[in-house]
Order: structure tokens, then sequence, then C-alpha cells
């Protein structure tokens, strides 16, 4: 039902879980890693949200705090029961210019995909491996 529907909202934690690249997940773990969503919109058709991790990720020497989640399928979103699962996205690394910005101002992220991996919520006040 519709009234039974959660949606995510800036200031939601969330946990990322990567699955691909594997050299991802070699450098960095298989997480969750934690954070907190600070914007939500749409990119081109797809839903998408900002999210500052607790603790910046490193791949290929370069270190990422701000993350762009974006979800693989346009029809798909960012919602779900009260107890959702994962939403099946593409990650990209962005800047905190970017992030000022905002989601509908970002482009080029083909060329700085991370990872493709799930996001789900937390509950209030969860922080993973010792962030916030």
């Amino acid at each position: 039902m519709e009234k039974d529907l959660v949606y995510i909202k800036e200031g939601d934690r969330i946990a990322i879980v990567p699955t691909d690249p594997w050299d991802f997940v070699t450098e960095n773990g298989t997480g969750p890693f934690s954070g907190t969503v600070t914007a939500v919109g749409k990119l081109n058709q797809a839903a998408a949200v900002i999210i500052r991790l607790d603790r910046p990720l490193a791949y290929k020497g370069k270190s990422a705090e701000l993350l762009l989640a974006s979800t693989r399928q346009p029809s798909s979103g960012f919602a779900a029961t009260p107890s959702p699962g994962a939403v099946f996205c593409n990650v990209a690394s962005i800047s905190d210019d970017e992030a000022r910005r905002g989601i509908s101002e970002i482009t080029a992220l083909q060329t700085r995909l991370l990872f493709l991996g799930g996001v789900s919520w937390l509950s209030p006040n969860i922080c993973l491996h010792g962030g916030c």
C-alpha cells in the first residue's frame, strides 16, 4: 500500500555494499560502508542520492568521501516498505563543489564510476565500523 512506503530523505542513515568491480572490494573490503544522505533528486531519469560517508574510501590512489548513488533502472526508486532491502545502484565519487551545486548539475559520471552496489537504510543513529 502506498501509505506503507518509506522514501529516502536528507539526513537518513544508509549502508552501501559494493558488489563490483572486485578490485574495489579487494582494496576496501566488502563493507557495508555507512553514511548520511545529504541530497535527493534525479540524475537523467534515475533516482539519485548524495551520500557523505562516515569514513572516506580509497580506490586507485584516490580518496572518496562524497558519493552519488543513482538507481540502475530508471523505473526503480528509493522507496521501500518500512523494512527495506537494498536498491542496486551505480556509485561514483563527486567533489564538494558538485555536491553543493546539486544532483541535476552533475555530469560525466561514467568516467568516475567507482562501483556497483546495494544501498540500504540503517536505523537512525546507527554507525558502522566506528564511524560517526
